[in-house]
């Protein structure tokens, strides 16, 4: 029977068989002993976001690797996957 956890499981495999790092939310809520966000609003986990800006452009200088992450933060620039 194809149900919404049925899906769900499936992209998380495909995912974390491209590389991809799943946490469990209620690990990473706010409230845990391991908080990811500062708030459920928070749709990006902003510290592993600005670690991969510094991961995949280091000769990027540090000012504009803060600008793109207050862009994409802010919405101003739409993030394709």
């Amino acid at each position: 029977m194809l149900s919404e956890n049925t899906i769900e499981q499936s992209l998380i495999e495909q995912l974390i068989n491209q590389g991809y790092t799943y946490f469990y939310g209620p690990d990473i809520a706010p409230y845990s002993d391991n908080p990811k966000r500062e708030s459920f609003n928070s749709v990006l986990l902003e510290s592993q976001f600005k670690e991969s800006l510094k991961k995949l452009n280091p000769t990027l200088p540090e000012s504009a690797r803060v600008e793109a992450f207050h862009k994409v933060m802010s919405g101003e620039v739409r993030v394709q996957l």
